[in-house]
């Protein structure tokens, strides 16, 4: 492999849960739905049923697998060079820290643990300690999850 093939091989392009890709909050800044305070949102939920396989962006080590006061049970796995995913919010966790995993690999299951209003799968990416819009690696697959419909949207803008 070259140098440039294997940065892209490490990157966390996989879609970290298959069966329902929703997002149910983006990127960026909205209203805390535990505060009600506008509050930098820096990752992706995805809307999900309890137990659902949450699964690796990419393959990596595994940084640290256990539970954390705001992020509830929490998987974060380092890709190298200071990329980093974490996956938060699950029921479970199926991989231990200093574990080695493959891209698609289960490593936790959805749940609602720690600051949450129900259950789904918090996801980010972090570059330096620095949150990127996951959204920027999950696009680079053409496999970027639709949007849930905002509640009192209207259907005639689109």
């Amino acid at each position: 492999l070259t140098r440039r093939s294997a940065d892209q091989a490490r990157m966390p392009t996989a879609m970290p849960i298959t069966d329902y890709p929703y997002l149910s909050s983006s990127y960026g800044w909205r209203r805390n739905p535990v505060t009600g305070r506008p509050a930098m949102h820096e990752g992706l939920d995805f809307a999900a049923p309890p137990g659902t396989p949450i699964l690796a962006a990419s393959g990596g080590v595994v940084l640290e697998a256990k539970f954390h006061p705001g992020y509830g049970n929490m998987v974060e796995i380092d890709h190298g060079d200071g990329l980093i995913t974490r996956y938060a919010h699950a029921s479970s966790l199926l991989v231990k820290q200093g574990q080695l995993v493959e891209r698609g690999q289960p490593v936790a299951r959805v749940g609602s643990s720690g600051r949450s209003t129900g259950p789904h799968l918090h996801f980010e990416v972090r570059l330096a300690g620095q949150p990127l819009d996951p959204r920027l690696f999950l696009g680079a697959q053409q496999n970027a999850p639709p949007t849930l419909a905002q509640a009192g949207a209207s259907s005639a803008a689109r």
